[in-house]
C-alpha cells in the first residue's frame, strides 16, 4: 500500500511540474513575441518618424523638406486628435483643440497644432517665415517661375477673364501637390494649388500666428500679409534652421 501511495504521488508531482513546465514555457513564448513586437512596433515608428525628416533638398541657401509634414503626435508623444470630418473639425476648434485630417493622402493641421507648446517639428527644422518663402520665390526667378518649378500638377489662372494653363515641371523635387485647403467651417476647399502653413516672423518654433503661403491657383481669397484663423486647415512644408 505504501508502495502504491509513494508511485502515485510521484506521478502527480511529474505530472504538476510537466503542466508547470509546459505553462512556463509558453508564457516565456508569448512574453518573447510581445516583446518582439514592442520591438518592431518601435522600429517601425522610428523609422516613420525618421523618414518624415531624413529627404531634403538644398535650394540656394536653404534646405526644405521634399515632402509636406506627416506626424499624428507632438515631440513630447502625447497624441493629436484626428479629425474625420468637417463635422469633428468644427467641434475640435470650438474647443480651441489642436487637430489633423488626412484627405487623399495629405496630413492637413488646424493652427492650434501649430502653436501647441508641446511642438509639431524637430529641433532642427522649423515652420517657414514669410522672409523665407520670399528668399525661394526670388532664388527661383519670382512667383510664376517658382511655382512652376516647385509644382509637381497642372493649374489654370483666370486672368482679366482668361484662361491661362500652366504645368508645373517640379523640376528640382520639391514635390508640391495639389492639396487645397480646410476652411475654417471644416469644409474641404480642393483646388489646383498648394497651401503651407507659414510664421509670420520666427522668434521659436512655437508660432503666435499664423499665415498662409499658396503657388498654384485656388479660388480662396486671400492676401499673403493677413492672418489667418487657427480654425483653417493646410498642409506644412519645414524649412531647416
Amino acid at each position: 500500500m505504501r508502495k502504491t501511495i509513494i508511485f502515485s504521488s510521484t506521478i502527480i508531482g511529474l505530472l504538476f511540474y510537466i503542466i508547470y513546465a509546459c505553462t512556463n514555457s509558453n508564457t516565456k513564448a508569448i512574453e518573447r513575441q510581445e516583446k518582439k513586437k514592442i520591438i518592431v512596433d518601435t522600429i517601425s515608428k522610428k523609422t516613420l518618424i525618421d523618414s518624415a525628416f531624413s529627404s531634403t533638398i538644398k535650394i540656394g541657401t536653404q534646405e526644405w523638406m521634399t515632402e509636406d509634414l506627416k506626424v499624428t503626435e507632438f515631440l513630447n508623444g502625447d497624441h493629436i486628435k484626428r479629425s474625420y470630418s468637417k463635422r469633428d473639425w468644427r467641434l475640435l476648434n470650438n474647443q480651441k483643440k489642436p487637430c489633423y485630417r488626412i484627405i487623399n493622402g495629405n496630413y492637413f493641421y488646424n493652427g492650434y497644432a501649430l502653436m501647441d507648446k508641446r511642438g509639431l517639428t524637430p529641433e532642427a527644422f522649423k515652420i517657414p517665415t514669410s522672409n523665407d518663402w520670399d528668399i525661394l520665390q526670388n532664388f527661383l526667378g519670382g512667383v510664376m517661375p517658382m511655382s512652376k518649378t516647385l509644382a509637381n500638377y497642372k493649374w489654370t489662372q483666370i486672368y482679366k477673364d482668361t484662361y491661362i494653363e500652366h504645368t508645373g515641371e517640379n523640376t528640382i523635387g520639391f514635390n508640391a501637390k495639389a492639396t487645397g485647403c480646410i476652411l475654417n467651417t471644416g469644409v474641404y476647399n480642393k483646388g489646383a494649388c498648394s497651401f503651407w502653413w507659414t510664421n509670420p516672423k520666427y522668434q521659436s518654433n512655437i508660432p503666435k500666428s499664423l499665415k498662409f503661403y499658396s503657388v498654384g491657383f485656388c479660388s480662396i481669397e486671400y492676401q499673403e500679409e493677413d492672418i489667418i484663423d487657427p480654425e483653417f486647415g493646410s498642409c506644412i512644408r519645414c524649412i531647416k534652421k
